[in-house]
């Protein structure tokens, strides 16, 4: 004979926050548009303590072609 169920088991568990973000979900939160948008896809988040993200850039990208003729540089943040 199997025991009752308990009331903790029809407690759903709460939802996993998410860790990583695309493109889409970021241009959700940031008003910021191409080309001042500097997140492509965000790798590894903690909520409010630190993200880790990514930017695609190229040799073409606007960041590079700043104030230093013939030396592309792409300055941090």
């Amino acid at each position: 004979m199997s025991e009752p169920p308990t009331e903790t088991a029809d407690i759903p568990a709460p939802p996993v926050p998410a860790t990583t973000m695309d493109i889409v979900e970021i241009m959700s939160i940031l008003p910021h548009r191409h080309p001042f948008l500097l997140i492509d896809r965000v790798v590894e988040m903690e909520r409010k303590k630190r993200i880790v993200a990514l930017k695609n850039v190229t040799i073409t990208s606007p960041h590079f072609a700043g104030h230093f003729p013939d030396y592309p540089i792409m300055r941090g943040c």
